[in-house]
């Protein structure tokens, strides 16, 4: 709290104050003032190569009217009428005297008149007022990342005299990253997921990729890449360790695209193709098209799916829910039976009618 408790022991019991006579320290406390947070939304690109930010925030500072004082000017603080300068209030607990911080004055032995109290602050010292500072983010700062700035927060809530010592506290920015729609990050490499066409895939050819940097670079592609192939350019990353000029890879990720035919013309290319490699598992538009199981498995059973039965809708969910939980199979299967029992009826009917008439012919 301020004290020296070396030079305290040594000024009372020799009359003498410390070795390096500095005596000690001529403030009581030292309060400390609050941290503040500030969270600051930067885009990607400005993560990668760094950027310098103005932060505009309020604080809690010393009042410009009476420099922290919390006087009038040309008034003075009067003795703390609770314990009478000394800053400390004394208990009897049990016959011990025991001794405290003076709630009144805090410790400080003096107080502020409220006819004397400065019209701004009103005694305290301090108000609050907006603030601006620039701060320049390194380069590869990572989302969710915090930034200090010692002493640029709130002032501790108390007016300066010579018995207090005030620190304000620090103001921290904490940095948020905006998703990018092409870029993304892995560590210290940059990740691009770039489309290809299936015939690109298979033949091979070119694309081109762009970079963090502003520039496209032209790849080579060679045939018969798969989907999911990584190719990595070297040095077109992220800065390592706020290096700009060592940095990591650029992944780029190929997803191939299956083509979709539209016309008819299409779709007789893509079939030709199909024979061309001989595969026998596309479909063809010939309407005596059957799928070879191969000899192997003509003697197997084979159960046929549809791709929309696979990933059926919501709509068909709830059907199928509702149709269990009603019983609309067990009483469909009662209205059937009951129809059938229905017709055996009739029909016997029709047959003794068909009798009784027999007879009275005859």
């Amino acid at each position: 709290m301020g004290f020296d408790f070396e030079d305290l022991f040594r000024e009372a019991f020799t009359g003498q104050r410390g070795g390096s006579g500095r005596g000690r320290s001529a403030y009581v406390t030292e309060h400390v003032g609050d941290d503040i947070e500030v969270l600051k939304t930067i885009s990607f690109k400005e993560s990668i190569f760094g950027s310098k930010l103005k932060i505009n925030y309020k604080a809690v500072d010393s009042c410009n009217t009476c420099q922290g004082s919390g006087l009038k000017k040309g008034k003075k603080k009067s003795t703390c009428p609770t314990c009478h300068g000394t800053g400390q209030s004394t208990h009897i607990l049990g016959g011990f005297h025991m001794s405290s911080t003076c709630g009144t004055c805090h410790g400080s032995g003096v107080q502020i008149a409220k006819n004397d109290e400065c019209g701004t602050c009103h005694g305290n010292g301090v108000e609050e007022i907006p603030k601006s500072t620039e701060v320049e983010l390194p380069p590869g700062i990572k989302d969710g990342s915090r930034l200090r700035i010692p002493g640029a927060g709130d002032a501790p809530f108390v007016a300066k005299d010579a018995y207090n010592r005030t620190r304000s506290g620090d103001l921290i920015i904490r940095v948020s990253v905006s998703n990018d729609s092409v870029f993304s990050r892995e560590n210290n490499n940059i990740v691009v997921n770039q489309d290809i066409l299936m015939t690109t895939a298979a033949l091979g050819g070119e694309v081109v990729v762009p970079t963090i940097d502003g520039e496209n670079i032209k790849l080579k592609v060679r045939p018969g890449v798969q989907n999911g192939r990584k190719l990595t350019i070297p040095d077109k990353g992220v800065p390592i360790n706020r290096n700009i000029n060592n940095r990591g890879d650029l992944n780029v990720i190929l997803n191939v695209k299956t083509l979709i035919p539209e016309t008819p013309i299409q779709t007789a290319l893509l079939e030709a193709l199909a024979d061309a490699f001989n595969d026998k598992n596309a479909k063809r538009t010939d309407s005596d098209w059957k799928l070879d199981l191969g000899d192997d498995n003509k003697n197997d059973k084979t159960i046929t799916y549809d791709e929309n039965d696979l990933h059926p809708s919501h709509l068909n969910r709830i059907g199928k829910f509702l149709g269990k939980f009603f019983n609309f199979e067990g009483n469909s299967n009662n209205t059937t039976t009951n129809n059938n029992n229905n017709n055996t009826n009739n029909n016997k009917a029709n047959k003794d009618k068909s009798k009784k008439d027999s007879g009275e012919k005859q």
